[in-house]
């Protein structure tokens, strides 16, 4: 009787460790909800996907695509779990990481002159036909901001957020349009498209993963963003990005 509550402690104990160690091997479950730009999109979820369901197969995948307006207000509200966003400016906002720098290029139809060349500079998209996202955008924001640096006018023609049309428009009506050169990889490869990569200055962007305070299963959205650094990873090896150093929450962005 003396020694019963210390064994009972024991037994207490002992179960209380077995049920850790089972909660630590147990394979990620649940749905991940990923909130992503169409540019990253295209690039990012298919190989996510393909990732998931070899590594764990338990994960289920939730995707909302849309503007950088609706995949931030996601994030607020907590409807996603993970966002994948452009960043500008020269730091991120407290709580994101740094996954990768993205080079922008002109984009032109198959045959166009200017973008057969592998760079351009940025004074030549003075005047250019431009097929653009209307504003609020952050490309926009920050095209027509170095455009003002520069003394430039950057007036589009048409205004469209969806990229499909974007990429349409550019190849059957000759148009131009900015986009990191993921967006366009396959098309580029293909024929459909040219891509000619701006300098002098260049004009890049920043890709950076946000995780929400959702009640998304916290072991399976670890699982997923950890996946999500690697295929990153590999994206800047296969040419399509600069791979970027993880950066503490307000330090400067870089390569």
């Amino acid at each position: 009787q003396r020694i019963l509550p210390q064994v009972k402690a024991l037994l207490e104990g002992a179960q209380s460790l077995q049920s850790d160690i089972r909660g630590d091997a147990r394979e990620p479950a649940g749905r991940v909800t990923l909130g992503v730009l169409p540019s990253i999109g295209i690039s990012l979820v298919g190989p996510l996907f393909s990732a998931l369901r070899t590594r764990h197969p338990a994960a289920c995948l939730k995707v909302l695509e849309g503007s950088s307006g609706q995949v931030e207000e996601w994030l607020a509200d907590a409807r996603v779990d993970i966002a994948i966003l452009y960043r500008y400016g020269p730091t991120l906002p407290v709580a994101e990481q740094s996954l990768a720098v993205v080079d922008s290029h002109l984009i032109g139809a198959a045959g166009d002159a200017l973008t057969a060349a592998a760079l351009v500079p940025f004074s030549a998209l003075d005047g250019l036909p431009f097929i653009l996202p209307g504003a609020p955008n952050g490309l926009r924001t920050a095209l027509d901001a170095m455009a003002r640096q520069h003394r430039m006018t950057l007036a589009p023609v048409i205004e469209a957020d969806s990229l499909p049309l974007q990429k349409a428009l550019v190849a059957k009506e000759r148009l131009y349009t900015v986009l990191p050169l993921h967006a366009v990889w396959a098309d580029v490869a293909e024929g459909r498209l040219q891509a000619a990569k701006i300098v002098e200055p260049p004009f890049q962007r920043t890709v950076a993963m946000a995780l929400s305070k959702s009640k998304g299963p916290a072991r399976a959205v670890t699982a997923v963003a950890a996946q999500i650094v690697e295929l990153v990873g590999e994206m800047a090896q296969a040419g399509m990005w600069q791979p970027s150093v993880p950066l503490a929450p307000g330090e400067p962005a870089r390569a």
